[in-house]
């Protein structure tokens, strides 16, 4: 029987994964919130309801730069709870990953079909379900030991590639800020159809990746519903802007 090891996340290392992800994920946030205060004034503009922009176009980016502000302290917090009892247990032969306000997630030795290293350094551990991948951090204590482990399992071969949330992170998010810049910019009844259908898809599929994926907490699967939400906004533009 497999001796049971478990690891956890030091203070240092919890302080280095806010850094990288706030590092990472900042500038796409930037971009998207940018994107989406800018496209709409253009919109006004390009329907002769102001000629440039004035200083009451201010009072959004002002809004949202507050609403951001809170909202990162609060995932800062909420991250620093999660990480702070993040535990990662090899036993029987299976790994288990627990940490606060996420459900457990366990994957039979059997049932992993890849490891990748990631770009971070970390660990995706993959198994019959993709929707249930186990991600290691690189700042996991004693993440050699962990490695070694990885590397004992039958039939598992360590390969260095980047996860896709790594490779199509940034290209999504342009993608999604132009298919947005042309549905509401656009006035052909095909390009509106066409780019508001392929965000409503989009939407559904995280939508669903994420409530049913042990990957999210409960937090973010909330929080999740809010795509319904824009779903139903940009249906309801489709409707107005192509029927009416």
């Amino acid at each position: 029987m497999q001796q049971t090891e478990e690891f956890g996340i030091t203070s240092a290392g919890i302080r280095d994964i806010l850094r990288k992800t706030f590092n990472r994920v900042f500038p796409l946030i930037l971009v998207l919130v940018l994107g989406g205060i800018t496209i709409p004034i253009l919109q006004e503009i390009k329907m002769g309801e102001k000629e440039n922009l004035d200083v009451f176009d201010l009072i959004p980016v002002g809004i949202i730069a507050v609403f951001l502000l809170i909202s990162i302290f609060r995932t800062k917090k909420r991250l620093e709870k999660i990480y702070s009892g993040y535990s990662l247990t090899f036993e029987n032969e299976s790994i288990t990953r627990t940490a606060p306000m996420m459900p457990t997630l366990t994957i039979p030795f059997q049932e992993i079909t890849q490891v990748k290293k990631t770009a971070m350094g970390g660990f995706a551990v993959i198994g019959s379900l993709r929707l249930n991948t186990l991600f290691i951090p690189a700042q996991v204590e004693n993440i050699e030991r962990v490695e070694e482990l990885l590397i004992a399992i039958p039939t598992v071969t360590i390969t260095e590639k980047s996860t896709l949330l790594e490779k199509l992170g940034l290209p999504i998010v342009l993608s999604m800020l132009l298919l947005f810049g042309a549905f509401i910019l656009s006035d052909h009844p095909v390009i509106i159809i066409s780019t508001g259908t392929t965000m409503c898809i989009v939407l559904i599929y995280s939508f669903v990746i994420v409530q049913k994926s042990k990957m999210y907490d409960q937090h973010s699967k909330n929080k999740s519903w809010i795509s319904l939400l824009v779903m139903c906004s940009i249906l309801a533009t489709m409707y107005f802007r192509v029927f009416q």
